[in-house]
């Protein structure tokens, strides 16, 4: 039956009225304060209930997906969860992190457990035991290699347990890296286990294990040593001599003073350089016996252990070597003091040899007069030409020498342009005690040519400085055309610096142009037949220019603490590349530890 006029009436006359009735009770009626203030806490309670329910749902899901494999759409749901919410969830985002990491080791993938080594690697987190102990146990050696890695940096019996395990591995170069770390911890059974493995080798592989027995440096290895210097085998007693030198191990002087008699002319060179550097007076007599040898090196050697040792008459005879175009004397010249006139004259030769060896002394000794050759070696084009170290024959001095890469096989092409890459950083590194007018040609000479491979050595150089001059040479190299990476990397130092939120939104843009290019690609020799063939340098995880700076720049966003750091890195795990999501995942739970 529909109401009456009447009734709705009285219902209109109701509504009007009750607030008037209401405002006339006393105006501080306590117990009507009270009750109306439960009232709005049970309806804040309610919208709160029912809030908190829907993110709980909303939580349950997304580690749902997660559990299932489904990253991207658990990557979504959470950001569905962050807008309701208002704010990250700390403790999700590290289960989350967690999860896309233990499902790159799950899938048993090459590529994907190396990924997932360097998300932990990236994470530092203490906790990934177990998934070492799971990676070492890997068939793929650049696995093995890099677990082992990051197990050297533990120190606890269970990392101890498997490093152990790895004396059994079928890669025989994985087993002496495994050896070397239990040495340096001195683990009571590491001495043993070189011994069980020195036996099963063919005995030209002996020198291999000398650094153990020096590393080890108890009575019994030394003991072992000086059975090594006096062995037949040329190699083992030289080996034997350079690791008494690199471990200054004393004990072995009187030996090193029999092998100045040695009948091989190597082993009579690698000893006089070490008495020189043990500055043992007592050799001095065989020292000078020695200066008549007829092999350069060797009498090279002994006449720079008499200088060491305070005969600095024999300075005239190292400058007369050098000047007659030994490369090994030109190499210690800055070891002896008023050669630079002599460097000088030697640098304006015409040999090619003797300029680029004189050019790398004088830099030693600070002469600005070597930049010329030394910014051509800098930027030296390793597409026709490559660097070499070249030891004397005893292993006493180096020289280096410019080779054409033509002339190399074609498996040791990148290996030698590896080599070139980290010789031609430590010449710049070097250039740094240089005048600062003088060392900024350097750097400008590396930036006009667009050395892209430098430009991060270059920043953190000019970093060292922490200086006005160096924040506005960034500023300037920052509007850079053409050169996408060189202005990016500068506004991430910049940003570092200054915190400018014009650097950063640089970063930003680059980041979403280029979020989808791999971080880090594998490059490795293909395997032999023979897994004895492996070395720890037949592969290495290779990044790339953009690769660098897309590391760099996502480190940058997560020390920044800043909400907005944590959601560029989420858009790239949810948009960027698929192998990307695994190292990300480690640089985000380096943002939330």
């Amino acid at each position: 039956m529909a109401p009456s006029f009447k009734q709705n009436f009285l219902k209109i006359i109701f509504c009007l009225y009750t607030p008037l009735l209401f405002s006339q009770s006393p105006p501080h009626d306590p117990k009507k304060a009270k009750a109306l203030e439960i009232l709005e806490l049970n309806k804040y309670t309610r919208e709160s209930n029912k809030a908190h329910d829907e993110l709980s749902m909303m939580k349950s899901q997304i580690l749902y997906l997660f559990s299932k494999g489904s990253h991207v759409k658990g990557l979504k749901k959470y950001k569905e969860y962050y807008a309701l919410s208002g704010d990250h969830d700390y403790t999700l985002l590290r289960e989350m992190s967690l999860m896309i990491v233990e499902n790159g080791i799950s899938k048993g993938t090459e590529i994907d457990s190396l990924l997932s080594l360097i998300a932990m690697e990236i994470a530092g987190e203490d906790n990934f035991s177990y998934h070492l102990g799971k990676l070492i146990k890997s068939n793929y050696f650049p696995v093995q290699a890099k677990t082992l890695s990051l197990l050297k940096r533990i120190d606890n019996e269970y990392s101890d347990q498997l490093i152990k395990s790895c004396l059994s591995s079928n890669f025989i170069m994985l087993r002496l890296e495994a050896l070397s770390i239990l040495v340096q911890k001195h683990h009571k059974t590491a001495i043993g286990q070189v011994e069980s493995l020195m036996n099963m080798v063919h005995k030209a592989y002996h020198p291999i294990f000398v650094d153990f027995y020096a590393l080890s440096g108890t009575k019994y290895a030394i003991s072992v040593l000086k059975k090594m210097m006096s062995d037949s085998d040329v190699n083992l007693g030289l080996a034997t001599i350079i690791a008494s030198k690199n471990y200054k191990i004393e004990e072995l002087i009187p030996n090193l003073r029999n092998s100045l008699t040695h009948t091989s002319p190597l082993i009579q060179e690698s000893a006089a350089n070490a008495l020189g550097i043990f500055h043992d007076s007592h050799a001095v007599d065989k020292l000078e016996k020695t200066l008549k040898s007829k092999h350069e090196e060797t009498r090279l050697s002994a006449l720079f252990a008499l200088y060491s040792m305070g005969q600095k008459e024999r300075k005239a005879e190292i400058i007369q070597l050098a000047k007659k175009g030994n490369l090994f004397a030109i190499s210690i010249l800055p070891k002896i003091e008023g050669t630079k006139k002599t460097l000088r004259e030697i640098y304006y030769s015409d040999d090619n040899e003797l300029r680029i060896n004189s050019a790398i002394a004088l830099l030693e000794q600070k002469d600005p007069i070597c930049l010329p050759v030394i910014k051509d070696l800098i930027t030296l084009d390793t597409g026709a030409f490559y660097l070499q170290s070249v030891p004397s024959p005893g292993r006493a001095f180096t020289c280096i020498k410019l080779l054409p890469i033509a002339g190399i096989n074609k498996q040791m092409i990148a290996p030698a342009k590896g080599g070139t890459a980290q010789m031609q950083a430590a010449l710049f590194a070097k250039c740094i005690d240089l005048e600062r007018g003088k060392f900024m040609l350097v750097v400008d000479n590396i930036f006009n040519m667009k050395r892209n491979s430098l430009i991060p050595v270059a920043i953190s150089l000019l970093e060292n400085f922490n200086d006005e001059e160096s924040i506005n040479y960034l500023l300037k190299k920052s509007n850079t055309p053409g050169a996408p990476f060189i202005r990016t990397s500068c506004h991430l130092s910049l940003w570092k610096s200054t915190h400018n939120q014009v650097h950063k939104n640089a970063i930003n843009s680059w980041l979403k142009r280029y979020g989808k290019h791999e971080m880090i690609t594998v490059s490795q020799k293909k395997p032999s037949k023979n897994n004895d063939d492996y070395s720890l340098t037949s592969y290495e995880l290779s990044l790339e220019e953009k690769s660098h700076l897309l590391i760099g720049s996502f480190l940058n966003l997560a020390a920044s603490r800043e909400k907005s750091g944590l959601d560029s890195i989420l858009d790239a795990m949810i948009d960027g590349h698929e192998k990307n999501r695994i190292p990300l995942a480690g640089v985000l739970l380096k943002t939330i530890q």
